[in-house]
């Protein structure tokens, strides 16, 4: 054991399956593996591992390298900017998000410091949403996350500050904190719960609050933070007891064995059968759903409870549950009851969820997907048609898969709104830091967004759609794309998460900013076994540069 010589794989096979938990886990298994054993030399290593799975030792590497080699490029969002003023606020709306997917993870954020003006014209939730996309921007950031936000956050005794951006800044900080060192990092979380408990009966700062708590200390299953969240839930106020809903099932990803879930579960379906809020009933039966995540075979007995609900929104949820539950597996049994899910069910969002929950059980295996949803691409049904480019979309995200690229193509022209906006995003996130050399269809795709944008008898949907693709497409400065898995095949859970609830924007619109947690920094950084950076490190490369140098296209 005193050889060091698999040190590198150990620490690269470590570090590839540090985002597939919460890092509370690893911290529950580091503590009694050092309980057990204290020789000197193992305690270096355990320590050494301790640092990639527990304290983030990636999270100033990741920081570093997006900040610098940051390719983001001003003059297109000026340009959508300009090409936008004063049509509409869900066009506003989309603009500040895709800014933040542009920036996500780089710190930075000039380009809101250079137009207040233009970001103050946000009011309402709209606001909520640009305060919570600086965690976007600063996400990761952990260790000045205070300090960004500290003229956004609730202030005691203060009476002017807006609920909404005080909310959204509370939001922001969830996001910068998600799955991010120790057991969901306890100071972060004690200041949102106690600007929780301060909230009084303030819905909207409960609502940013439950958020924020659910992402900072995401899979943990705190208790205490399971019943200060629950008590929130049960008000019956639509905006406070959805943002706790969506906190719960953040908070106990992939928990439903334990006694905490087993115990709540029932009262929770209960809850969403008897409430008068659509948004609560919606929010539970994904808190449910995320529950299940990795489960499979022994989440059934909730999947077929929440699949076979006489109420379209449970089983909406049951949806997602089969697609948590088998995520990555391709599992035959689950695909086919999607397919028939999506051609049976009488509800046009069932329908719709069942065949975007294709695309996650079988991204592993991303060139089936094509194949799969081919015949759904054709349905007369236009939620199902949707459905399936954003299926193809998630997975054969970055790959420029040709049969992928056919499908959503002709959606890009359908007679329907939606349908045009779900076909941009999902082709963003297929060529997602793709070459020209790669595909030609690079080139074609970003004048396409250009006309879509300045094209006045399109509905604000499919333009909001554009926006949101060009966000995707150069998202974290065009050094990120969205991957739910690493190389070796290990699910990334905060990715994973992060997706499914970027997914419900279409009933809420704040919940785009979710999508930033899927993203990946495509770097290779070299370490020695002290965890240095070594003075002299190449890299041996036979790829021609163009197969995956930066397009300058915005240029033209």
């Amino acid at each position: 054991m005193s050889d060091f010589s698999n040190l590198p794989i150990i620490v690269q096979t470590v570090s590839s399956s540090s985002s597939s938990a919460s890092s509370s886990n690893y911290m529950d298994t580091s503590e009694s593996v050092v309980n057990e054993i204290s020789s000197e030399e193992f305690l270096t290593r355990i320590n050494k591992l301790k640092k990639i799975l527990v304290e983030g030792f990636d999270i100033d590497l990741i920081l570093n390298f997006l900040f610098k080699q940051s390719r983001f490029d001003v003059t297109v969002l000026n340009t959508i900017k300009q090409s936008i003023e004063g049509r509409s606020n869900v066009l506003h709306n989309a603009c500040v998000v895709a800014h933040s997917y542009m920036n996500a993870g780089t710190t930075r954020d000039s380009f809101l410091r250079d137009n207040l003006d233009w970001l103050g014209k946000a009011s309402n939730w709209a606001k909520f949403t640009a305060v919570g996309s600086i965690g976007v921007v600063h996400k990761g950031h952990v260790h000045e996350s205070m300090n960004l936000l500290q003229p956004y956050l609730p202030q005691i005794g203060s009476t002017n500050s807006s609920p909404y951006s005080e909310s959204g800044a509370l939001y922001a900080l969830g996001l910068i904190h998600a799955n991010k060192g120790g057991s969901g990092d306890s100071t972060t979380i004690s200041y949102l719960t106690d600007a929780l408990r301060n909230s009084g009966n303030n819905e909207v700062v409960q609502h940013g609050a439950c958020l924020g708590i659910g992402l900072a200390g995401l899979a943990t299953a705190n208790e205490a933070l399971f019943e200060i969240v629950n008590q929130v839930l049960f008000t019956d106020s639509a905006i406070a007891s959805e943002g706790a809903a969506y906190g719960l099932g953040l908070l106990m990803v992939g928990q439903s064995d334990s006694i905490l879930a087993q115990t709540n579960i029932p009262s929770l379906l209960n809850y969403a059968h008897n409430t008068s809020h659509e948004k609560i009933n919606r929010a539970l039966s994904l808190a449910i759903a995320m529950m299940v995540y990795g489960k499979e075979e022994s989440g059934d007995v909730i999947i077929e409870q929440l699949t076979r609900d006489r109420d379209p929104i449970i089983r909406y949820g049951g949806m997602f549950a089969i697609a948590l539950a088998y995520v990555g597996t391709s599992d035959n049994n689950a695909i086919k009851k999607l397919l028939h899910i999506a051609v049976s069910d009488v509800n046009d969002d069932v329908r719709r969820s069942a065949v975007i929950a294709i695309g996650l059980v079988s991204f592993q295996n991303y060139e089936n997907v094509p194949k799969l949803v081919a015949l759904l691409a054709e349905s007369f049904n236009p939620h199902v048609r949707y459905g399936a480019c954003l299926a193809v979309g998630i997975a054969c995200a970055g790959t420029a898969l040709k049969d992928a690229i056919d499908l959503v193509y002709p959606m890009l022209s359908d007679s329907v709104d939606y349908v045009r906006s779900g076909a941009l995003l999902s082709m963003a996130f297929i060529l997602q830091q793709v070459s020209e050399a790669r595909s030609p269809s690079v080139k074609k795709f970003h004048e396409l967004l250009l006309s879509t944008i300045n094209d006045k008898h399109q509905s604000a949907v499919t333009k909001s759609g554009a926006i949101l693709a060009y966000g995707i497409l150069y998202a974290g400065g065009k050094n990120v794309n969205l991957n739910l898995s690493s190389r070796m095949g290990f699910l990334k859970m905060s990715n994973i998460i992060g997706l499914v609830m970027f997914l419900q924007y279409w009933y809420w619109y704040p919940l785009q900013l979710f999508l930033c947690l899927s993203f990946t920094p495509t770097m290779l950084i070299g370490l020695n076994k002290d965890f240095q950076l070594p003075n002299n490190f190449e890299v041996t490369c036979h790829a021609p540069l163009s197969m995956f140098d930066y397009n300058k296209l915005e240029e033209k």
